[in-house]
């Protein structure tokens, strides 16, 4: 529950506030919204942080063709580059999730090889996680053999 988690805390991070929304008529155009309390008086503050600020942010992450990068909350709300793959539905992604820690592995989704890796953003209950296509990380140790092959046959002449 979130307000008991801001009760104990002062402060959290949420993927939604629809209460906010419809008293102030403004539509989900946020990502993650930040809210604190204050000692003094029954008041808070809450930021909302842009949905296409962090979706420019997360598709402006080149890590080559068939990757995936998102953000999620520990509620599972996601913000992600691709929606090709249900990201949020792989096991390791919440196992993860629920950890709340750094992890990375090898994983299979969509049928190919993948090198996830998870890591918490501070202490914002936010976790960055990327997968990259096996072969996208093995791709350019092959160019550097092929090309170290063709200048040891190219010097042999």
């Amino acid at each position: 529950n979130s307000i008991g988690t801001l009760k104990e805390n002062k402060e959290i991070w949420i993927g939604e506030h629809p209460t906010f929304d419809e008293k102030l008529r403004i539509g989900k155009e946020y990502a993650y919204s930040y809210i604190r309390t204050f000692d003094m008086g029954n008041s808070c503050i809450v930021i909302d942080v842009d949905l296409k600020t962090i979706q420019s942010l997360l598709n402006s992450m080149d890590l080559g063709e068939g990757s995936y990068v998102g953000l999620f909350n520990e509620n599972g709300v996601s913000v992600v580059n691709n929606e090709d793959l249900l990201f949020q539905d792989l096991e390791v992604i919440k196992n993860g999730l629920s950890v709340g820690k750094a992890s990375s592995d090898y994983i299979e989704a969509n049928g190919e090889k993948h090198y996830y890796a998870m890591q918490p953003i501070g202490d914002t209950d936010l976790t960055l996680c990327a997968l990259v296509p096996l072969k996208n990380i093995t791709k350019q140790a092959n160019d550097i053999k092929n090309l170290t092959i063709f200048v040891v046959i190219f010097a042999s002449i």
